[in-house]
């Protein structure tokens, strides 16, 4: 069968080691054999006949022969593409999440660039909040800059899109975040990856089964599901009218972590039927405050909508991303004076100007909004800034 320079190539690049634990990790049965150059499994039912001889030495002469057609058959062992086997096989030292967008223009293996920078951001958005509430189970993370959570982000990475509608995935290493572990415990990555398919899950079957509110009040003891997570998954559907998601997740191939437990989901839907559910979920989880503190932020001014006056003086409506300082890049509206909007037209239209403001922010799933703003100023680029849309 003709297969792609593409997949030859991935091939070519395997640590063969990774192939023998993927497969043992999956119900393949080790067989020794003594002085032989090359793993050989089985399936341990009696019924199953199916072998594997994986290859030892990459300079093999029939290294990339044998290894196709072990993977083959793990594919079709597991009903899965030749091609998204292959992709985990290489990332087999990492926790693999994949978003599957189901969206009318999604067929073609195309998103407008605003709909994929919205899911690559939610999808960074959902571990950073399922990696806070490992580290702290509360409803709402305030910020979610802590060093764990940091740390794991950091070195996670972020795939190619797959085919299939419109796939990103993004791979977690196992042991990304060095801590002083519990060998009772499974590694940071690990817990971070269950917390979040089991509240993801957890969320998307309470709100089918209409038992959200039991749901939530059980969910109450160590909260999984935080008003950060929420804010998440309504900004990576990239259109609430006819978009849905479907996360799953692979998990890592090491013989040292044991894998999740049946009752870990590896896959869950969110409808966007759902979004309005998952928004008043994700508002009844944040605090809410009579009076919010005033901020100073710094921020690029994205877009400006005002209108002329009589005067011939503009005023109205901008669109900033804000650096908020715990780092998260942070879309808000503000409606501005005729001074301030000035000063927003001078920062737009040059690349190393931004503005320091200060004001009161009210935060949003997908965009929050600004007032009571104190002062708004032109500034240098800071040295951290949010990228220009």
């Amino acid at each position: 069968m003709y297969r792609s320079a593409a997949i030859l190539d991935a091939i070519d690049r395997i640590p063969p080691i990774n192939v023998r634990n993927y497969a043992t990790a999956r119900g393949w049965a080790l067989r020794p054999l003594p002085r032989r150059r090359f793993w050989l499994l089985n399936r341990p039912e009696e019924d199953d006949l199916r072998q594997l001889q994986v290859p030892m030495d990459r300079d093999a002469v029939d290294f990339r022969d044998a290894m196709l057609v072990s993977l083959e058959r793990i594919a079709e062992q597991e009903d899965r593409r030749l091609e998204v086997v292959l992709s985990d096989v290489l990332t087999a030292d990492s926790d693999v999440i994949r978003v599957r967008v189901s969206h009318p223009d999604s067929g073609t293996g195309q998103l407008s660039m605003n709909d994929d920078v919205a899911l690559r951001r939610g999808l960074k958005r959902a571990i950073a909040a399922a990696a806070s509430s490992v580290v702290n189970p509360v409803k709402h993370h305030p910020k979610m800059s802590r060093s764990n959570a940091v740390e794991l982000l950091g070195k996670c990475r972020a795939g190619q899109t797959e085919r299939g509608s419109y796939v990103i995935k993004v791979a977690c290493p196992l042991f990304a975040v060095e801590e002083n572990t519990d060998h009772h415990r499974p590694p940071f990555t690990r817990q971070t990856s269950i917390l979040l398919m089991t509240a993801v899950s957890g969320l998307v079957d309470a709100i089918e089964q209409s038992t959200l509110d039991q749901f939530l009040e059980a969910d109450k003891a160590i909260p999984k599901v935080s008003s950060n997570l929420c804010d998440a998954l309504v900004q990576m559907h990239p259109d609430r009218e006819r978009g849905d998601l479907e996360i799953t997740t692979s998990w890592a191939s090491d013989p040292t972590v044991d894998a999740p437990g049946p009752d870990v989901p590896e896959r869950a839907v969110i409808k966007s039927d759902y979004l309005h559910e998952i928004e008043r979920v994700g508002s009844s989880l944040r605090p809410y405050t009579d009076e919010k503190q005033i901020e100073t932020f710094a921020a690029r001014v994205e877009a400006l909508n005002g209108e002329l006056d009589a005067d011939r003086r503009r005023a109205g409506d901008v669109t900033l991303a804000l650096l908020h300082p715990d780092g998260e890049r942070i879309t808000a509206r503000a409606n501005l004076d005729h001074d301030q909007y000035a000063v927003a037209l001078q920062a737009h239209e040059a690349f190393d100007l931004f503005v320091s403001l200060r004001g009161r922010l009210s935060r949003g799933p997908r965009v929050s909004s600004l007032d009571r703003i104190e002062f708004f100023e032109l500034i240098q680029a800071p040295r951290s800034t949010p990228e220009r849309e």
